[in-house]
């Protein structure tokens, strides 16, 4: 059930469970990530526990230190941003949640590659 299935998380060293950033590698290689893996889960349910746990408290910090040094945008360029954020996020999971697992995969791993070229090329300039 979906109640139990974070009881059954195995914690990593700091407390936390498994997940974040390597959910896009482990995916792009092929494998499960280390959220599903270590938590027995399902791999998008895997996906949205990163998300919640890791999202928030990652980025509230590291906004905070920008606010505080005062490197923060107009307030209708901030709107905006959070806007889009809002809709993208939502448009995204619910695109992502109608492909099937082997072609989300692939598009991934298209995303990746077309992402890494791009920084490689930007960091040759």
């Amino acid at each position: 059930s979906r109640a139990n299935s974070l009881s059954t998380c195995r914690q990593m060293p700091h407390g936390e469970p498994a997940g974040g950033p390597a959910v896009a590698t482990a995916q792009a290689i092929g494998s499960r990530s280390p959220a599903a893996t270590i938590c027995e889960i399902a791999e998008r349910s895997a996906q949205m526990v990163s998300l919640v746990l890791l999202t928030v408290p990652l980025t509230i910090p590291a906004a905070w230190v920008y606010w505080r040094e005062g490197r923060i945008p107009s307030w209708p360029v901030l709107l905006g941003v959070v806007l889009g954020l809002v809709l993208g996020t939502d448009i995204g999971a619910r695109l992502a949640n109608r492909f099937d697992d082997r072609l989300l995969r692939g598009l991934l791993i298209a995303f990746i590659v077309l992402m890494a070229a791009y920084m490689a090329q930007e960091a040759l300039r």
